[in-house]
């Protein structure tokens, strides 16, 4: 908690919401008084109250060390997912399954593993194409491109605009929208039928600059 300040923010978050049930809880409710009554006493019972405060700190402990998770009913964000992929990768658990700076192997590989002709850019600025593989986020078959720039690495995920129901809270248009994550951003946007989305640590320009580059380009799926 000491080193984390989006581990605070979320744990202060919980205690806010605790306090307000809590009082929620101690206003008089019409009804059936014994149902109420039980269901105070179970919400209020320490064992309760135990879970409570240690689903609190297993949030601030996911959150420190990468992992993004839900609870039953609650979907993880575009943004979420977009930055547990990415550090999958990084941490060599999702490797590139065509290693290659040619823009024409990797687009290769799209055609004939997704079906998606891709117009794959070599290099966008200061940034050279890695390679690429097939990723799935939550289900939406995705394809995933990276980029390095000097010791720095970022990703590009493209998937079909019809697959952004699986993220209820996702609003991505035309106009590239952005989020910040520690030392990590996200970038994202929606060009026909697609939404592009860059990840990583370089400067929110060169993310843009990435989707622009993929927004742009002559794109089509099967």
């Amino acid at each position: 908690l000491e080193a984390c300040e989006d581990c605070r923010v979320r744990l202060e978050a919980e205690d806010r919401l605790e306090r307000a049930i809590a009082v929620e809880f101690r206003r008089p409710e019409p009804g059936d008084d014994a149902l109420w009554g039980r269901a105070r006493a179970r919400a209020e019972s320490p064992r309760r109250l135990a879970w409570v405060w240690a689903a609190a700190l297993l949030v601030g402990l996911a959150g420190a060390a990468g992992i993004f998770w839900s609870t039953r009913g609650v979907s993880p964000s575009l943004t979420d997912v977009l930055l547990q992929d990415y550090q999958k990768f990084q941490a060599g658990r999702s490797p590139l399954e065509v290693s290659s700076p040619a823009a024409a192997d990797v687009e290769r590989y799209f055609k004939d593993k997704m079906g998606m002709a891709l117009t794959v850019t070599a290099a966008v600025g200061k940034m050279k194409l890695e390679g690429g593989r097939k990723c799935s986020l939550r289900g939406a078959p995705a394809a995933f491109l990276v980029y390095r720039c000097g010791e720095e690495r970022v990703s590009v995920a493209i998937f079909n605009a019809d697959q952004l129901d699986r993220f209820p809270a996702a609003v991505v248009g035309e106009e590239p929208r952005s989020e910040e994550r520690g030392k990590l951003r996200v970038a994202a946007l929606r060009s026909g039928w697609k939404v592009v989305c860059a990840t990583g640590p370089a400067p929110l320009e060169e993310l843009l600059e990435l989707c622009a580059a993929y927004r742009d380009a002559e794109n089509t799926r099967r």
